[in-house]
C-alpha cells in the first residue's frame, strides 16, 4: 500500500469513507467502480480463498439487487394503480355526440371513409396554446392558427367574404345537407366541379363565385359565417402536404397578378408590393416566404385598409391570390360548424368517390375526381412564375426557404401525417 498503516493484508483494514488526497499521503485511494474480481483479489488474504470471496460477494450483490428492486417494483405498481384509477368521466370533450377522455387518451384524426373527431378539436387537444388568449364570438369552433399568431391576432378575422363553403342538398334526401369546407389549393376547384358535374346539379361558375340555385345550393359571396349556416349539415374537407400546397399557392399569386388583376388596380398597389412581385426568381420566392413566416396573414396588410377583411374574388383578386398561401388550419378554422370527415388529396379519387356515394347519394358514375393540375407536371413557367415542380425539384436554389416552410408548418405536417420536404 501507498498509505502508512493501511496494508491490504491487514485484517483490521476498513474501506475509507472519503476519497484520499494522494499529495498528502493520508489514506488509500480506492476505485469504487472496480470489478468484482479486483475487489475479491484485494480481500483474499484476510478473508479466505478467491472462490469463497466471489461466492460471498455474489450473495451480497444479489441481496443488494433485491433490496433495490423490491422498492422500485412497489413504486411502479403504485403508479400503475394510480393511472388506472383516473376517473374516466372527467374531464371530457364532446364531439359528434361522443366523448374522449382528455387525461387518458390522445384523440386522433381519422380519414375518409371513417368519421373523425373535428380536426380543430383534436388539434387543440394536442396543442392547447391554440385556444389560449383567443376569442371568436361568431365561431366557437375557431382556433388560433400559426398565421394568426404571426399576425399578432387575438380574435378571429371579422369577415371573410371568400366562398369558403359549398353546400349540397342530397338529391335523394332533400332534408339532408352536405357541406364541403373548402381549403384553397387542396384540390378545392376539382372537388367543387366534380360534385357539381352531375345531372342533379347545374353548372357552377367557380371563377365568379356567384350563388347557383337548384338541387345543389352553392354558398358563395359571404361564405358561411355562423353556426346557424351549418345547422344539421354534415361537413367534409380535404388537405394536402402543407409545403407543397404553399408552393402551389405561391404560383396562384402571380396568376392573379398577371392574369386577372386589372391595370387600374395595379396602379394603386403599394410600390413596395409591386417591387416584390416584379423581382426575379428565386429572390422573389425567398422574399415572400420571409414575409409570410414572419407576418402570417399580415402579409396582406399593405393591400388593405382598416380591419383585415378577406374579400371575394371580384373585390380584390390579388388579396385572394395571397390568401391561397394561408395555412390549411386557418381555412379549416373558418368553418363555423363541426367537420365530420377529412380526406387527403393524395387519395382524392377513392375518398371523394366515397363522399359522393355515401354522403351525397350520387351514383358512382355521375362524375369523376381526377386531379389534373397541369402545373405540377409541366416544367414551363406560367403567369411569370416557375412551376410547382420546378421549385420543389430545384433544391439548390430553393431549399433554404423550403426549410423555413418546413419549420413553419411543422405542426401541420405532424398533425396530418406528412414528412418535411
Amino acid at each position: 500500500g501507498h498509505c502508512q498503516g493501511h496494508q491490504l493484508g491487514d485484517p483490521t483494514w476498513e474501506e475509507p469513507q472519503l476519497p484520499c488526497d494522494m499529495t498528502k499521503n493520508c489514506s488509500l485511494q480506492l476505485d469504487r467502480n472496480s470489478s468484482l474480481e479486483s475487489m475479491a483479489s484485494r480481500r483474499a488474504t484476510a478473508n479466505g480463498t478467491d472462490s469463497d470471496i466471489l461466492k460471498k460477494l455474489s450473495n451480497d450483490t444479489f441481496g443488494n439487487l433485491i433490496r433495490i428492486a423490491v422498492p422500485l417494483l412497489c413504486t411502479l405498481l403504485l403508479f400503475y394503480s394510480a393511472a388506472n384509477s383516473i376517473d374516466p368521466t372527467s374531464p371530457k370533450s364532446f364531439v359528434h355526440g361522443s366523448s374522449f377522455v382528455a387525461t387518458t387518451e390522445v384523440p386522433m384524426l381519422k380519414w375518409i371513409p371513417e368519421k373523425t373527431q373535428d380536426p380543430r378539436q383534436v388539434f387543440a387537444h394536442l396543442y392547447p396554446d391554440v385556444k389560449k388568449d383567443w376569442t371568436c364570438v361568431k365561431n366557437p369552433y375557431s382556433i388560433r392558427s400559426q398565421d394568426d399568431v404571426k399576425a399578432n391576432m387575438s380574435t378571429c378575422t371579422e369577415a371573410t367574404r371568400m366562398g369558403l363553403g359549398i353546400v349540397y342538398k342530397n338529391p335523394r334526401k332533400l332534408n339532408e345537407t352536405v357541406i364541403f369546407a373548402e381549403v384553397y389549393k387542396a384540390a378545392s376547384s376539382t372537388i367543387t366541379r366534380t360534385l357539381a358535374r352531375t345531372h342533379y346539379c347545374p353548372p357552377i361558375n367557380h371563377a365568379t363565385m356567384y350563388p347557383v340555385l337548384g338541387n345543389c345550393i352553392v354558398a358563395m359571396g359571404k361564405g358561411l359565417q355562423s353556426p346557424a349556416d351549418t345547422k344539421d349539415a354534415v361537413a367534409f374537407t380535404f388537405v394536402r402536404h402543407p409545403v407543397e400546397r404553399f408552393v402551389s399557392g405561391y404560383r396562384q399569386i402571380f396568376q392573379m397578378w398577371n392574369r386577372f388583376y386589372p391595370e387600374r388596380k395595379k396602379k394603386k398597389t403599394p410600390v413596395e408590393m409591386v417591387n416584390i412581385l416584379n423581382m426575379e426568381e428565386p429572390a422573389r420566392f425567398h422574399k415572400i416566404v420571409d414575409l409570410f413566416v414572419t407576418k402570417g396573414i399580415g402579409i396582406i396588410d399593405p393591400l388593405i385598409s382598416g380591419d383585415r377583411v378577406i374579400p371575394n374574388f371580384n373585390e380584390d383578386e390579388l388579396i385572394v391570390g395571397f390568401a391561397h398561401i394561408f395555412s390549411q388550419m386557418w381555412y379549416i378554422s373558418q368553418y363555423p360548424g363541426e367537420i365530420s370527415y377529412i380526406g387527403k388529396v393524395e387519395d382524392l379519387e377513392d375518398q371523394l368517390a366515397w363522399v359522393r356515394t355515401n354522403l351525397m347519394g350520387l351514383r358512382l358514375d355521375s362524375g369523376s375526381a381526377k386531379l389534373k393540375n397541369a402545373h405540377l407536371a409541366s416544367r414551363e413557367p406560367k403567369f411569370g412564375c416557375p412551376s410547382t415542380k420546378d421549385i420543389l425539384s430545384n433544391r439548390a436554389e430553393y431549399q433554404f426557404s423550403l426549410d423555413k416552410l418546413n419549420i413553419y408548418f411543422a405542426r401541420e405536417m405532424e398533425f396530418f401525417g406528412y414528412q418535411p420536404l
